[in-house]
């Protein structure tokens, strides 16, 4: 009788144990960092684009053409620069960041929540790199324990932040999604008191095995796909 009840308890809130992650902006546990908030000190303001595919299966459609590199300069505002499947950007930063308490950089995008469940929103996801020379760059270790059998369908569709991590894109607009360079305090390759450099690159959401992107234990990043449209992809907005 107790092995059916653990068994009934966990059938009964396995969502929330899948959905392990802080929750979206604005919900209590949230990490999420507002575009208003005094612990931002300065904005990045030199980003360098190189525009990925409006559908990396048909690449014949070409690559997105919303925004230019200008609109992911300065404080979040709304403005965007749309990457593209596997697009990227690249941020110099004239004035290096340095690992300090807590995070040490946030991202923000344009994504929109569900008005239906305030922890479900509408997200297109990026991985994201730091470097101290532009060449050798380390990755974020990022989860993601979405489905990885049923494809999320192109534009409006929406998805539980909670079972996203170290990914941005995660936060809606105005939110910033927060990385902590203490997670590479292990690493000897990296400089943590000279990150100069901060590359962003569009998650491809397809769940096709050749095109898919994987977070850090080879699970499919399941995302919007596909998005064939200029503003296709990633929504880079600012970086704080």
């Amino acid at each position: 009788m107790r092995t059916l009840k653990v068994l009934f308890f966990l059938c009964l809130f396995a969502p929330d144990i899948l959905a392990q992650f802080h929750p979206q902006a604005g919900l209590m546990g949230s990490h999420a960092i507002h575009k208003d908030s005094s612990i931002i000190l300065a904005w990045a303001d030199d980003c360098q684009i190189l525009r990925g595919w409006l559908d990396i299966a048909d690449t014949t459609l070409g690559k997105t053409l919303q925004g230019s590199s200008t609109n992911a300069y300065g404080k979040a505002d709304g403005f965007v620069v749309s990457l593209g499947d596997g697009g990227e950007a690249i941020y110099s930063l004239a004035n290096p960041i340095m690992n300090g308490p807590g995070p040490d950089f946030a991202i923000f995008e344009n994504g929109f929540i569900d008005p239906m469940d305030s922890n479900w929103s509408y997200m297109e996801l990026a991985e994201v790199f730091v470097s101290n020379d532009g060449l050798n760059y380390v990755k974020f270790p990022s989860q993601c324990l979405q489905d990885s059998i049923t494809q999320i369908n192109g534009v409006g569709q929406y998805s539980d932040c909670r079972k996203v991590h170290n990914l941005a894109g995660k936060y809606v607009l105005n939110y910033g999604t927060p990385f902590d360079l203490e997670e590479f305090i292990h690493l000897s390759q990296i400089d943590l008191l000279d990150i100069r450099y901060i590359k962003i690159r569009d998650v491809i959401g397809s769940l096709n095995h050749d095109e898919c992107s994987r977070d850090k234990d080879g699970r499919k990043i399941n995302d919007p796909y596909p998005t064939p449209c200029p503003s296709g992809g990633f929504d880079l907005d600012a970086l704080g």
